[in-house]
């Protein structure tokens, strides 16, 4: 019995000794084992997010177009002339129409001591095919106007006319192949303390 113990005690005490843990530098006795960490493979770099562009900029309302630049003391610029109406004077004793190409034969002055006029036409203002009577001042009522030719004969226009304010033209033809020698005209005489310019113009 005594042997059977003594060859036990050297087996209990190298299994003790193989059963005794030794700690590893920096755990504590008793502490658990630390977990076991897998190690870290480098994968593929990760591809960057595409770069955003920022909107481009809307163009800028269109501006109104600046009047032109003018100096401070420059004059304005010319207004252009409106012709004046055929029976409009635009001023006092001028004729109410355009008198370039025609040829004032006479300008007479009628009042009330007055009912007929004469305007004579002489042959150096050559061959005329119509005439114009204009009055200017006041107003007079024309009966008749009568053409008389260097043959002597006597032409009636056959017309009447009551010039006034807006009406102060009258065209009188002349026939084709006579020749003018003087014009007669037959109106109302003015009222007293009145009196009437009549111009007779020929081309």
């Amino acid at each position: 019995m005594r042997l059977r113990t003594s060859l036990l005690v050297p087996v209990l005490a190298s299994l003790t000794a193989a059963c005794v843990v030794t700690p590893t530098r920096g755990t504590r006795q008793g502490s658990p084992p630390p977990p076991h960490e897998e190690p870290v493979v480098a994968g593929p770099p990760r591809p960057l997010p595409p770069r955003q562009t920022p909107p481009p900029h809307a163009p800028p309302p269109p501006h109104a177009p600046r009047p032109p630049h003018r100096p401070p003391h420059a004059p304005p610029p010319p207004v252009a002339e409106v012709p004046p109406t055929p029976e409009v004077s635009t001023q006092p004793g001028q004729p109410p129409f355009d008198t370039r190409g025609w040829t004032l034969l006479a300008e007479h002055v009628i009042d009330h001591r007055f009912s007929t006029d004469r305007f004579d036409y002489s042959q150096k203002y050559g061959n005329a095919t119509k005439l114009v009577v204009a009055v200017l001042d006041g107003e007079l009522v024309v009966n008749r106007f009568n053409l008389q030719t260097v043959a002597g004969q006597q032409l009636d226009a056959g017309v009447k006319h009551h010039f006034r304010e807006r009406a102060r033209l009258r065209s009188l033809p002349i026939p084709n192949g006579e020749i003018l020698r003087v014009l007669w005209l037959e109106f109302d005489p003015p009222p007293r303390g009145t009196r009437a310019r009549v111009q007779v113009w020929a081309q």
